[in-house]
């Protein structure tokens, strides 16, 4: 196989979802370019009260029942979730990372809230991740 160059600059590749404290769930690129967010227009939210699991069921259109609406942005894609947050006491206290994850059974993509990270802002107003899972 020939070699292959690589020019896409300094963003991660690897599928990731965030909790924001105020209750929105973002879909990464590397998550949208993965998993083909681009042809998505829903998702139904799935919650595994004894793993702490999310599940994304991804929905080409919004006639499912409890579908939410896929916002896509120029750099990733965004849902409003604080309902489902709230019904299942999911509060992060602050911005969670997660990875993300196709789960073959089900087909749902898949974050562990026992996996997250934060970011806080260090003293010199620099983001820095810390690896304490939160949820």
């Amino acid at each position: 196989m020939p070699w292959q160059k690589f020019t896409e600059g300094s963003r991660s590749f690897a599928p990731k979802v965030t909790i924001t404290a105020n209750g929105a769930i973002l879909f990464n690129q590397g998550a949208c370019e993965r998993f083909h967010l681009e042809s998505v227009e829903g998702v139904v939210l799935y919650f595994d009260d004894e793993t702490r699991r999310i599940g994304f069921e991804l929905l080409a259109d919004l006639n499912a029942e409890g579908v939410r609406r896929l916002r896509k942005r120029r750099m990733g894609a965004s849902i409003a979730a604080k309902p489902f947050l709230d019904k299942f006491d999911i509060h992060p206290g602050a911005t969670m990372f997660y990875e993300l994850r196709k789960d073959d059974e089900s087909g749902f993509l898949v974050a562990d809230l026992g996996a997250g990270r934060s970011r806080k802002k260090s003293t010199r107003g620099k983001k820095v991740v810390d690896n304490e899972a939160g949820a």
